[in-house]
């Protein structure tokens, strides 16, 4: 197992612009979404790696950075109107964040609206439930498939789990991923979480701006 220099790659700032994708994906995405917004019971892991495939992809942005600054503001605030028109923004650009659909779920509440907010936090638990399946994540043989780092933070956060520390390596197959030791508050012992970021870090690979051309030197004639 490879120790790579990738660490969280927070790749705030690169281009958003994906290859065409095939048809078949966006439209198997497009109904899977459909069937949740109607509260119909989906294969969240499926929607998930379906959004991957879509142009709409966009991991560990700007733009979701900025999402989920106004809408933690908005939600501190109790201003819940607002924040609910930036949950609403987020969630057409990133329907699957589970940070958006939690944000969405909490305004709902705030402005007293207990269906609407049931939906959303029925997402948010589908979404938890399809990061690790059982057995997953507990080494680099097996590591959990997550999307961006919003899904890692947020799988941290749903466990109450204390971040100690984090690292990349080579998983088996030479697959990219983040690690965590992490702490469990109820015994306080500390485990060890793969996350395979191969989605991530392949969008990374593709829409890096390449290093300009260094500066030609003084002529030596």
């Amino acid at each position: 197992m490879k120790t790579l220099a990738i660490v969280l790659f927070v790749s705030f700032g690169i281009g958003l612009g994906l290859p065409q994708r095939a048809v078949a994906e966006e439209s198997a995405y497009t109904a899977l979404k459909t069937r949740l917004e109607k509260g119909e019971v989906v294969d969240f892991k499926a929607a998930r790696l379906a959004f991957a495939e879509t142009e709409g992809y966009h991991p560990n942005s700007l733009a979701t950075l900025d999402f989920r600054k106004r809408l933690q503001a908005a939600l501190d605030a109790q201003k819940f109107t607002d924040a609910l028109k930036i949950a609403d923004a987020w969630l057409a650009d990133e329907y699957l964040n589970p940070f958006a659909q939690m944000g969405a779920a909490r305004a709902h509440e705030g402005l007293g609206q207990k269906a609407e907010a049931n939906l959303h936090r029925r997402i948010v638990q589908g979404i938890a439930d399809s990061i690790c399946a059982p057995g997953q994540g507990q080494s680099s043989d097996a590591p959990c498939v997550v999307l961006s780092i919003d899904e890692e933070l947020f799988y941290l956060a749903q466990h109450h789990f204390g971040l100690q520390s984090q690292f990349g390596v080579e998983c088996k197959n030479d697959i990219p991923c983040n690690v965590y030791e992490v702490t469990e508050h109820s015994t306080n012992s500390i485990y060890r979480l793969y996350f395979d970021i191969s989605r991530p870090y392949a969008y990374l690979q593709r829409h890096a701006k390449p290093l300009p051309a260094p500066a030609a030197g003084p002529s030596t004639k």
